[in-house]
């Protein structure tokens, strides 16, 4: 990473009068003016723990996008584009929300997120949200002004960009063509026209299928596939731009269909940024990049495998937030165990479980995870993905070098270490507890650089506690097979206080009758 060595006079002092203008934030968006204080406050503790000017911004823009999620999204807007007279899914909306004023208010908020601790910008973004909004002039929309009082404005008929007037010649793809009109923010995370031809053929063509099937779209496997190879690396090849095309159209597929309760609409461009980045990590790629796909560890090559997975591990029908669906994701893995290497008594490799590449499918039915996190991860952030849940991958964060870490901003939620759902210490552990918080490791963890002693020790902080306040069987066998005190010393090191390792100890001893019973884990 470049560093960029800024005086922290510099940046600090000009943030001070927005901080102050925080709490009388226009009316216009004020969701978005009131979520320039925590990103300010993020900048200042990012900037006062030594890490670098660029670290410190992103993680502030970080900070501000986790902020318009959680306050931006409300029925009053984002939530409410596309309502109708009717609809179930529009309780509290007024009918006929307006998409027009909609992209207005959207814009705003992305023109804040673009420089959230920008000084000067506020009044010319609210002068451009007004002049968005009077140029909604054909068409009757309902919206409130400063005063509170109903006003009605002229919306402008919802268009579709050049690149995607082909769509208006398909009859199955009318909703489709209709709902990309009517949000701008999503055609703009989607980026049509540089979208190659090809992948936006098969964009068309998987969207046609998915309607005619009532299914998700699907995809070959590329050519270079086999589970009998030991490389763990697979390129699209020339199924490329037919998987690229048919996850693209699974993403709206499952918003136009409502296959989950979110909204597209309600993310902020970061995280719809984070759901249009249709390869996922370790190998990102962007659809409106010249970039092919590709997979290492885990390969998600077909929108309808991922589903079916979903389908058979998870109650879809149950699920109410992105936060819920990430736990229950997650949940379905905690049976998985680590790839490894077994002998017979006589030293010889009876099973590798180490090595090659599989299909979301084929690891489901394994519960194998081979390459360990390297694996975990992929899998879960390709079926949180599946969901239009945003995602992120990292590694050499947890524990220092070689380790792998799934990121969700928008549920502020962190798989930090994919060991960690079949790790012996949390097996105890309920899987959202296992989850770490997003917001935490903005300003603990990814403020630093890669490998950062500081940062290493910062990542085990949610393992150690859940850990302790929810002992293991496997814990207690260790705890209970002569290692005593000792055991629980060299595990939690200075995780822990003496006397929070005092009440773990007398814990255990009653939990195992003074060591004559392990009791299984509970979760």
């Amino acid at each position: 990473m470049r560093v960029v060595f800024v005086s922290l006079l510099f940046v600090v002092q000009p943030l001070l009068p927005i901080a102050a203008a925080a709490g009388n934030a226009p009316l216009d968006v004020p969701c978005v003016e009131a979520c320039r204080a925590p990103a300010v406050d993020a900048l200042r503790a990012c900037r006062a723990s030594g890490a670098d000017a660029e670290t410190c911004a992103a993680n502030a823009t970080a900070t501000f996008d986790v902020c318009t999620a959680e306050r931006c999204g409300t029925t009053s807007s984002a939530a409410c584009v596309g309502c109708s007279v009717g609809d179930a899914n529009c309780a509290g909306c007024p009918v006929g929300a307006a998409s027009c004023v909609d992209a207005c208010e959207m814009q705003a908020r992305d023109a804040y997120a673009a420089t959230p601790t920008a000084h000067g910008v506020a009044r010319r973004i609210r002068r451009e949200f007004r002049r968005c909004i009077r140029s909604c002039d054909a068409g009757t929309v309902t919206t409130a002004s400063s005063g509170g009082a109903a006003v009605t404005k002229q919306t402008s008929s919802p268009k579709l960009p050049r690149c995607l007037q082909a769509m208006t010649t398909h009859p199955l793809l009318a909703d489709y063509a209709a709902y990309i009109a009517a949000h701008a923010n999503v055609q703009q995370a989607m980026n049509p026209c540089k979208v190659s031809t090809s992948i936006l053929s098969w964009f068309y063509a998987k969207l046609e299928e998915a309607e005619q099937a009532g299914m998700p779209p699907s995809a070959p496997l590329p050519d270079g596939f086999s589970t009998t190879s030991t490389d763990s690396y697979v390129p699209g090849g020339t199924q490329s731009d037919e998987i690229l095309g048919a996850k693209l159209a699974h993403v709206f597929w499952v918003e136009v269909r409502n296959k989950v309760p979110w909204r597209l609409a309600s993310f902020g461009s970061a995280d719809l940024k984070r759901i249009f980045t249709l390869c996922k990590w370790p190998h990102p790629c962007r659809h409106d990049a010249i970039v092919d796909f590709a997979a290492q560890y885990v390969l998600d090559h077909s929108p309808r495998v991922a589903w079916t997975v979903l389908q058979q591990n998870l109650d879809l029908a149950a699920l109410t937030t992105p936060r819920q669906a990430v736990a229950d994701v997650l949940e379905h893995t905690r049976a998985f165990v680590h790839g490894a290497v077994y002998y017979d008594g006589s030293g010889n490799v009876v099973r590798d479980d180490t090595w090659g590449i599989r299909t979301l499918d084929e690891m489901m039915t394994e519960k194998v995870s081979r390459h360990g996190c390297w694996s975990m991860v992929p899998y879960a952030m390709q079926l949180a993905a599946a969901l239009n849940v945003p995602v992120d991958g990292v590694s050499d964060y947890f524990d220092g070098l070689g380790h792998a870490t799934a990121l969700f901003p928008a549920t502020d939620q962190v798989l930090a270490h994919g060991d960690d759902v079949y790790n012996g210490l949390l097996l105890n552990t309920p899987t959202r507890l296992v989850l770490d918080s997003y917001a935490r490791w903005q300003t603990e963890v990814l403020a630093y650089p890669p490998g950062s002693a500081t940062a290493a020790y910062n990542s085990q902080t949610n393992d150690k506690q859940e850990a302790r306040l929810h002992p293991s069987a496997y814990l207690m066998e260790q705890y209970c097979s002569a290692g005593g005190r000792a055991i629980l010393d060299s595990i939690f090191t200075t995780y822990a206080t003496a006397q929070q390792l005092d009440a773990l100890e007398a814990q255990i001893v009653t939990l195992t009758n003074g060591c004559a019973t392990i009791p299984p884990d509970a979760r």
